[in-house]
């Protein structure tokens, strides 16, 4: 690596900048709360996404609305709705 640093200042410079942030704790540790942060917010969507179809489904068997078509609407398979109550 240092064969390709030589009289190349604008790169050394960059990699100097990349050792000192793969160094720092304090950045690795905000990134992999972030990452964390992040994958708990999608997981939260996804349960808020798949509530609202159970909801519509419910609503719409209540209606008296074919099974196929609740399928259809929701997404949702033929089991998860005959399971709904």
């Amino acid at each position: 690596m240092k064969v390709l640093l030589q009289n190349q200042p604008v790169v050394e410079d960059s990699y100097e900048a990349y050792l000192s942030f793969n160094r720092n704790k304090q950045i690795h540790a905000l990134n992999e709360t972030r990452q964390r942060f992040l994958q708990d917010y999608a997981a939260d969507v996804e349960n808020v996404v798949v509530g609202n179809k159970i909801e519509i489904a419910q609503n719409l068997k209540t209606m008296g609305l074919s099974l196929s078509d609740i399928s259809k609407a929701t997404g949702l398979s033929l089991d998860e709705i005959n399971q709904l109550n």
